[in-house]
């Protein structure tokens, strides 16, 4: 079946001569339209409907269709699926498209492609309605009618036969809205949302007889890309310093889920908005990026910025970068990434900012003051996280876990933090991988069960400004040899099985300790407690704090009942161990 090359042209020109009228098919009537059969209605905008008429003709009879609108002034806005939202628009698909349709009685939302190949707009049309033409088989290169001075949303949505654009007389006078973003209400001269949306095959860009292929290229009297107007299309390049220089405005979805696009640079004079309240902004989604910079002047990395991205494997930042903030969920599902400079200026990253990056093997981050939750999360390959932190900063509980099923938590082997407040527990996700924990004097804050039951863990020094080491902290690290605290330390308690099954063989307690929780160091081998900087004129001492007990029916280690060296520097904390059973000498310092 003969098809026609040159299609989608929209150029003003002299009205086609029109075939006798042929009547639409009655509603029981199934059979599709004649060939070289005229079907037409009106069009205009609502108050004007029939000032703008509508004509589809076959004329060679090859079931493939052209579209006139002629007459005067502006078009309806039609429904089209994923260009409006159902319960905002309550019109119909445009009547071209129903009368080709398979079923001329199917609901709006039918995602059908019709026959219509070639459009042809009359030059008194001044403005082209949304959805007028998607769902089409247009082919080939859409140019403009000078005349038309203003265009609706998803004109072209998911016409996937579009190959080039020529933009030369694309010239719109309003200024418009986002038709989609419900938290921006500037008003541009701008792509439409939704405009090319879909488009698979455009992949040129034409300016005044100048052909960009691969390029998106727009002319200069546009200055905004609205929200999904070029996702999903075949360019290879989106340049916001060549060809879009003059653009100050970008929807979330603009440019996602471009298939041939493998590196882009994301600027930081351009205003790429969300689409709602919470500032969802996808940047870049899906499709083929393989290298994304981020330019020296982003301030800060939007919501969602970068999601689901299976083939990216380099973020770089330019030298000399401003960046602060890297928002919720900016880089989540980034599959392939396995490692990532984070500038030292950046100070906060949002809840699930890297969740989900399954080849991520090691993060390393300066001085951050906030955290959301699921940073980490689900990164199933992270094996060092060396965070330097800040005073107030807190880590929250599934920083490094995980949720739902199938996904594993980061195995992390080595963990560095500098300061702030730890809420996470390596107890579950972690136990069976962590070797290294270095807590830094800023750290304030351990949470219970912290380590427990980390059985490759050897060596832990506790932070100066850690106060208190919580109940069943280091409990069951099995391999726990050494916990270094310092005379320095501002350490007050150590909780209830604290160090319980561990392998301790000494401990310095240091002079701020008033108490010691049951079982704080039962069953380990440990042999020398040093109290000897203890200041307190008494401690609390819980039952087998310091001495081993075990059930009778248990199996007991040989060190079970070694003799413990307790080394006292007053006699209230000399009296308060010698309460509690305990096989050891007590010497006073």
């Amino acid at each position: 079946m003969k098809k026609r090359l040159l299609s989608a042209i929209l150029s003003f020109c002299m009205l086609l001569t029109m075939a006798p009228t042929v009547a639409f098919a009655a509603e029981d009537d199934e059979a599709a339209p004649q060939n070289n059969s005229v079907l037409k209605g009106s069009c205009g905008a609502e108050g004007n409907e029939g000032s703008v008429q509508w004509a589809l003709t076959d004329d060679d009879g090859d079931g493939s269709y052209t579209l006139t609108i002629s007459g005067s002034g502006a078009m309806a806005d039609y429904y089209a699926q994923y260009v409006q939202r159902k319960d905002e628009f309550t019109g119909d698909i445009a009547p071209w498209r129903r009368a080709l349709l398979s079923d001329t009685n199917a609901e709006r939302t039918t995602e059908e492609v019709v026959p219509i190949t070639e459009v042809v707009i009359g030059d008194g049309v001044t403005r082209i309605g949304s959805g007028a033409f998607a769902y089409t088989e247009l082919t080939g290169t859409v140019t403009f009618s000078k005349n038309v001075t203003s265009y609706g949303d998803g004109v072209f949505a998911r016409d996937t036969s579009i190959t080039a654009v020529d933009w030369t007389n694309f010239k719109p006078t309003e200024k418009i809205t986002d038709g989609w973003a419900t938290s921006y209400t500037e008003e541009h001269i701008a792509i439409p949302y939704a405009f090319f949306d879909g488009c698979s095959s455009l992949a040129t860009s034409i300016i005044d007889g100048t052909e960009y292929s691969g390029k998106l290229v727009l002319p200069d009297n546009v200055d905004a890309i609205y929200v999904a107007a070029f996702r999903g299309t075949a360019f290879s390049t989106v340049d916001f310093s060549d060809g879009l220089s003059r653009i100050r405005a970008v929807g979330s979805y603009a440019i996602t889920k471009l298939a041939n696009m493998t590196e882009f640079t994301y600027p930081g004079n351009v205003d790429f908005y969300g689409v709602n309240d919470e500032g969802q902004n996808n940047v870049i989604q899906g499709g083929g990026i393989e290298k994304l910079t981020i330019a020296k002047d982003v301030t800060e990395l939007p919501a969602s910025f970068c999601t689901n991205t299976e083939n990216l494997t380099a973020i770089e930042f330019e030298s000399g970068s401003q960046l602060t903030k890297i928002g919720k969920m900016a880089f989540y599902g980034t599959q392939a990434l396995k490692s990532i400079d984070i500038p030292s200026t950046v100070t906060s990253i949002g809840e699930s900012a890297f969740a989900d990056c399954f080849s991520l093997e090691k993060i390393e981050l300066g001085q951050i003051e906030s955290f959301g939750q699921n940073t980490f999360a689900r990164c199933s390959s992270l094996e060092t996280a060396k965070i330097q932190g800040s005073s107030d900063v807190a880590y929250p509980s599934n920083m490094f876990g995980t949720w739902g099923s199938g996904h594993s938590a980061a195995p992390l082997k080595t963990l560095e933090i500098g300061a702030g407040k730890i809420q996470f527990s390596l107890s579950n996700k972690q136990k069976d991988s962590i070797e290294t924990i270095v807590l830094g004097d800023g750290v304030t804050e351990i949470p219970n069960k912290f380590a427990a039951n980390c059985t490759k863990l050897t060596s832990v020094s506790l932070p100066d400004a850690l106060t208190s080491v919580p109940a069943n902290a280091f409990q069951g690290c099995s391999s726990l040899k050494k916990v270094g605290i310092s005379e320095n330390s501002k350490l007050q308690s150590i909780g209830s099985g604290a160090f319980v099954n561990s392998a301790l063989t000494q401990i310095y307690i240091p002079k701020g300790v008033t108490s010691i929780g049951t079982g704080a160091f039962n069953r380990t081998p440990i042999t020398v407690f040093d109290m000897s900087d203890v200041l307190a004129g008494s401690m609390e001492v819980g039952d087998y704090a310091i001495n081993n007990w075990y059930a009778s029916n248990e199996k007991k280690p040989d060190w079970k009942d070694n003799f413990k060296y307790i080394y006292v520097s007053n006699s209230g904390v000399a009296n308060s161990v010698k309460a509690k059973p305990v096989t050891a000498t007590m010497r006073s310092l």
